[in-house]
């Protein structure tokens, strides 16, 4: 398993390349979509989620909507996630 979190796509793009993943699969992963999805590219599955995180204590809660990008294939799984994005 390979995870990114917050890393720049100059460092990530070079490493899903020498993976073999689709450039649109890789575009997808480095920006943000906000939709999610799943893309079959036959060796392998692109997964795009949306997770809700919760933050702040007390009664103070807020809620936020991140992404996470999935690469599956059948003996791997890489993901990458930008933990600094927040959707509200």
């Amino acid at each position: 398993m390979v995870d990114f979190i917050g890393e720049s796509p100059e460092t990530t793009e070079p490493i899903l390349r020498n993976f073999g993943f689709h450039p649109f699969a890789i575009d997808n992963a480095l920006q943000e979509t906000h939709s999610p999805k799943i893309d079959d590219w036959r060796n392998y599955l692109y997964i795009a989620l949306n997770h809700m995180h919760l933050t702040g204590h007390n009664k103070n809660w807020d809620t936020g909507v991140d992404e996470r990008d999935v690469f599956l294939g059948a003996n791997y799984v890489v993901t990458h996630h930008d933990p600094s994005t927040c959707h509200r």
